[in-house]
C-alpha cells in the first residue's frame, strides 16, 4: 500500500538566466520556550466548601518562623473561629502548565497538620503539630503529579484544639509555594518558500498542495503567465510522529546474576508512591548483609528526545546508570518515603536508539523482611518525536498560458516520503479558460 503524506506550501517561479532553487525555513520554528510559574498561598486561593476566597492572617504568631518568599499566611477566616476545637480548612487553586514539566518543588508550612493533593494525587502530608517552624517546614519534588495543561492543588489543614485557647494562643494558618518549570517546543517546520529561476521573463505563482507518496508526486498548477522553461522545484513533504517510552519496576527487570526480579509486598514504612502500575521489586535469592543488587532493563527511543524523567524510591541507597554512565544517585538510607522519593530530569542523558537502564540498590545492614527489608520502585518516561525528511524534485520544461488562469500537473518519479530523493520532472502547464 502506498503511504501518502500531504503538505501545502507556496511555490514562486521567478524568471532569470539559470535554473536555481532555494528553500527557506524560519529559524524560530525549532526554538523551545522555557516557562516558570509560581502558585502561592494568597487571597486567590479558594476555600472549600463554599468557594469563597482565603483571607490573609493578620496575627503572625512568634512561633511561626517558617519562611517561604512570595507566599502569605492565609486561613478561611481571620481570626480563627474556634480555637478550642479541632478545625479543618481546605484550600484549592487551579493553574496551567505550558509544555513538558521539567521540575516542580513544593514548600509548605502550616499550623498545625496538613495533607496536599495535586490533581487528586496525595503528594505530601504531615500529622505532627508544629509544621509552622522553619525547622519543620516541608520541601518536596512533585513532578510526577503534574501534567501539561490544567492542574489543581488542594491542601487540607487541621488546627488542633487547645483547651482555653484564643485566636492568639492557638492561631491557624497555611503558607506554601509551588514552583513549576516547563519547556514548550513547537513541532519541527515542514513548510518552506520555494523560489525557482527560469530562462525567460514569465512569472507564475502557485499556491499548491503536494501529495508525496511512494508512487510519485502530483501537484496542481496555479495562475499562469508567459510560459518558458521551468527551473528547479523543491517539494517538502512529511509529518512528525510523537512517541512515549515507559520503563517501570516490574518482573520484566533482570537482576544481574539472579534472573528475573520478583514483586514484593511493600513494608508499612514504604510510603513512596509512583503512579503507573509500578511494583516494588527485589531479587529472588538470599540477600547478604550490605549487599548491592543491580537491576537492568533495555528501552528504545525513536526520534529526537523531548524529555526524560525518572521517578525513583528505594530501600536503601541507589545509583542509576544509562549505558554504563552514572546519571543519578542518592546515598541516603530512607529513599522509600513519600517525602524523600526522588525525581530526576534525564533529558540530557538519553539519545535516539536502544539503551540499557541499570539501577544498583544497596541494602544497608542485615537483610530482614520485617525489620530491614529491601526494594526498588521506579518509572522512567521518555518522550520523543520523529520527523521524516522531505523529497526533492528537479523540474523540466513548462509551457504556460498567456495571462490566463492555468492548472496543470507536476509528476515525479518514485520517491520515499522519509528520505531525500532527487528526480527529473517533466512539467506541462496547460491553459484552462474561465
Amino acid at each position: 500500500m502506498k503511504k501518502i503524506l500531504i503538505v501545502s506550501f507556496a511555490l514562486a517561479f521567478v524568471l532569470g538566466t539559470f535554473p536555481t532553487a532555494a528553500l527557506a525555513n524560519g529559524s524560530s520554528c525549532t526554538n523551545c520556550t522555557d516557562h516558570t510559574i509560581e502558585v502561592v498561598s494568597d487571597t486567590s486561593n479558594i476555600v472549600l466548601p463554599g468557594g469563597g476566597n482565603a483571607v490573609p492572617v493578620t496575627f503572625i504568631h512568634p512561633a511561626w518562623t517558617a519562611s517561604i518568599p512570595g507566599a502569605t499566611w492565609i486561613w478561611s477566616v481571620d481570626p480563627v473561629a474556634n480555637p478550642t476545637t479541632d478545625e479543618f480548612s481546605t484550600f484549592e487553586k487551579s493553574f496551567n502548565v505550558s509544555g513538558v514539566v521539567t521540575s516542580a518543588v513544593l514548600d509548605i508550612a502550616s499550623d498545625n497538620s496538613y495533607k496536599v493533593w495535586i490533581n487528586g494525587t496525595l503528594v505530601g502530608e504531615d500529622a505532627s503539630e508544629n509544621n509552622f517552624s522553619s525547622a519543620d517546614q516541608y520541601t518536596a519534588t512533585v513532578v510526577s503529579a503534574l501534567q501539561s495543561g490544567a492542574n489543581t492543588i488542594k491542601i487540607e489543614v487541621k488546627n488542633w484544639a487547645l483547651g482555653g485557647g484564643t485566636s492568639e494562643t492557638n492561631p491557624a494558618g497555611l503558607l506554601y509555594k509551588l514552583v513549576v518549570n516547563s519547556t514548550e517546543c513547537p513541532p519541527p517546520c515542514c513548510l518552506g518558500e520555494v523560489k525557482v529561476k527560469n530562462r525567460n521573463r514569465a512569472v507564475v505563482t502557485n499556491n499548491m498542495s503536494v501529495v508525496a507518496n511512494t508512487g510519485g508526486n502530483v501537484t496542481a498548477g496555479g495562475s499562469g503567465g508567459n510560459g518558458g522553461t521551468s527551473g528547479s522545484t523543491i517539494a517538502v513533504a512529511g509529518s512528525c510522529q510523537e512517541y512515549s517510552s515507559t520503563s517501570i519496576s516490574d518482573t520484566s527487570n533482570t537482576v544481574v546474576g539472579d534472573g528475573s526480579a520478583v514483586a514484593i509486598v511493600p513494608h508499612p514504612a514504604w510510603t513512596a508512591s509512583i503512579p503507573g502500575s509500578t511494583t516494588w521489586i527485589w531479587k529472588s535469592g538470599a540477600t547478604a548483609a550490605n549487599e548491592t543488587v543491580a537491576f537492568e532493563k533495555s528501552f528504545t527511543v525513536v526520534g529526537a528526545v523531548l524529555s526524560a524523567q525518572l521517578d525513583i524510591a528505594s530501600d536503601n541507597s541507589y545509583k542509576v546508570f544509562i549505558d554504563g554512565v552514572e546519571v543519578a544517585a542518592d546515598a541516603a538510607e530512607n529513599n522509600f518515603q513519600l517525602a524523600t522519593q526522588d525525581v530526576h530530569n534525564l533529558t540530557a542523558s538519553v539519545t535516539t536508539g536502544t539503551h540499557i537502564l541499570r539501577i544498583e540498590v544497596k541494602n544497608v545492614g542485615t537483610y530482614n523482611t520485617s525489620t530491614n527489608p529491601a526494594g526498588l520502585l521506579y518509572k522512567l518516561v521518555v518522550n520523543s518525536k520523529e520527523c521524516p525528511s522531505g523529497s526533492t524534485a528537479i523540474g523540466g520544461s513548462a509551457n504556460g498560458g498567456n495571462g490566463g488562469s492555468n492548472s496543470g500537473n507536476i509528476t515525479t518519479g518514485n520517491a520515499s516520503a522519509r528520505s531525500s530523493v532527487m528526480n527529473r520532472v517533466n512539467t506541462n502547464i496547460t491553459r484552462v479558460r474561465r
